[in-house]
């Protein structure tokens, strides 16, 4: 009985010194805090980005290579010391890219209008009165 009254002993200071530590040293502190800075070098084209020979052991990393092209920015990745693929970067599209079929310069329509149950009918008379009702 005496051993195990020391072992229940030692992993009760061991678990109170985990949570001691945890909620003692491990204080968070606000991100706006926070500023750090990650400058990473480019290249100018996807052949110049290696994997980094410093880590040539490693069987399960993700590199990153970032690129400077005369395109713009982008960014090409490595997989597990495999061959850097640039990831596919597109240019925001000008005016609408798709509106119920419609691309370019979408102009409403009463169809569309209708759709949202915003339209109401207006009719006017002989005495130039409108009179507006939901639909």
């Amino acid at each position: 009985m005496k051993r195990f009254g020391s072992t229940f002993l030692a992993v009760a200071i061991l678990i109170s010194s985990v949570i001691y530590a945890t909620v003692n040293l491990a204080r968070p502190v606000s991100a706006s805090a926070q500023q750090a800075y990650v400058i990473l070098g480019t290249q100018t084209a996807l052949t110049g980005c290696v994997w980094p020979t410093a880590y040539a052991t490693v069987t399960n990393g993700l590199a990153l290579c970032p690129l400077n092209l005369s395109t713009g920015p982008a960014l090409a990745i490595s997989v597990n010391q495999g061959a850097f693929v640039q990831i596919p970067m597109t240019t925001a599209t000008t005016g609408v890219q798709s509106f119920n079929g419609r691309t370019g310069a979408v102009t409403l329509t009463d169809a569309d209008i209708t759709g949202t149950g915003l339209k109401v009918a207006t009719t006017v008379t002989g005495t130039f009165t409108a009179t507006s009702t939901p639909q």
